[in-house]
């Protein structure tokens, strides 16, 4: 399953979150990012003692280059919090796969 995130959104230079992604019962979950401005990807994972998505990982992105990230974290919901250097255009999504 394919689920986008953002299409050309416009993320400021403080940063944005992506809404929640339900994500329990895939096995996998890969995140993509293509931003105009570099920047770090702060992957998060909703705890259940906080009831708050809380950062797991992060991942430097490169301008205009296509990056992946991976997991088979069990959370169930992910999101997803670009911090770029300068504003910046994003596009992202997540492909789920192998539900358990």
């Amino acid at each position: 399953m394919i689920e986008v995130l953002w299409v050309s959104q416009a993320v400021p230079d403080a940063g944005l979150e992506t809404r929640p992604v339900m994500t329990h019962g895939y096995e996998r979950k890969t995140f993509w990012i293509k931003s105009d401005v570099a920047g770090t990807l702060y992957i998060r994972a909703f705890n259940e003692q906080s009831r708050s998505h809380e950062n797991f990982d992060s991942i430097t992105v490169s301008a205009n280059t296509l990056t992946p990230y991976m997991t088979t974290h069990g959370a169930r919901t992910m999101t997803l919090f670009f911090d770029p250097t300068a504003n910046a255009t994003v596009s992202a999504w997540v492909v789920l796969e192998g539900v358990k």
